[in-house]
């Protein structure tokens, strides 16, 4: 068999699969707050097969030359089996660096490959467990167990002591939510705890209609779900905000 026929015969290798969406977050007057990015990828090797400096750079380069910087949220969970979280290698191993206010990003450790894009520092949200050491009042919230809290968290300098300052909390409405007055009251005393502390609270799974309702009335909280975020394409994204420019915010869900 000649080369050429032996070429024919070869299977194809497959381009990485990749997926880039954006989920709105709402503040509780249906004000949009900011975007959270959504990113896969399948690898062709074994390994991660996505990081945050992967989302980071797609979003990036997708929200490119527009007039307006919206902010971004990124997920930093589930970890990986049996890993531990450490601030020392969130950006490290991640593809992100701070530089001069903007957060770099690469796909895959710095060590692997170059810059692909930046974004403005103060424009990042991560979430991240919840980690005591990272604020003085975090372990008050490791009793509410049945919401899964973590943290919210922006790079604010390039020490590996002190670079990720708390910006909120976020929380997992657990099953059962709306039928349960226990698990209501609950959630209302870890609200009323947030804002003591002056700490937001996005709620990253407000499904239901019952459940967005409900949430209305605090001030304090950031929501997410099926209802009120179903996925955007980058086009579509840039679409909306192109048309809204720098009043984007004012693209409101569900009435006044």
């Amino acid at each position: 068999m000649n080369r050429h026929a032996a070429a024919a015969r070869a299977p194809k290798s497959r381009a990485p699969s990749e997926t880039l969406n954006f989920r709105p977050v709402f503040s509780s007057d249906s004000r949009v707050h900011e975007y959270a990015v959504q990113y896969t990828a399948q690898p062709l090797r074994p390994g991660p097969a996505a990081s945050l400096g992967s989302a980071l750079a797609k979003a990036a380069q997708s929200l490119d030359g527009l007039r307006a910087r919206v902010p971004v949220l990124l997920d930093w969970l589930p970890l990986p089996p049996h890993s531990r979280w450490t601030a020392d290698g969130f950006w490290e191993s991640d593809g992100l660096r701070l530089q001069d206010g903007l957060l770099h990003a690469s796909p895959g450790a710095f060590r692997a490959g170059p810059v692909s894009a930046c974004y403005p520092a103060e424009l990042v949200t991560f979430l991240i467990p919840l980690v005591a050491p990272l604020h003085p009042r975090a372990e008050l919230f490791a009793s509410y167990t049945e919401f899964s809290v973590g943290l919210r968290a922006r790079l604010q300098s390039a020490n590996r002591h002190d670079g990720l300052r708390v910006t909120g909390v976020h929380i997992g409405l657990p099953s059962g939510f709306s039928a349960s007055p226990p698990l209501q009251a609950r959630l209302a005393s870890l609200i009323d705890l947030a804002s003591r502390v002056r700490l937001p609270v996005l709620v990253r799974n407000a499904d239901t209609p019952a459940e967005v309702q409900g949430l209305r009335p605090y001030a304090n909280v950031l929501l997410q779900g099926a209802m009120l975020s179903p996925p955007m394409s980058p086009a579509c994204l840039r679409a909306l905000l192109e048309i809204g420019g720098r009043r984007w915010r004012e693209f409101r869900v569900g009435g006044a």
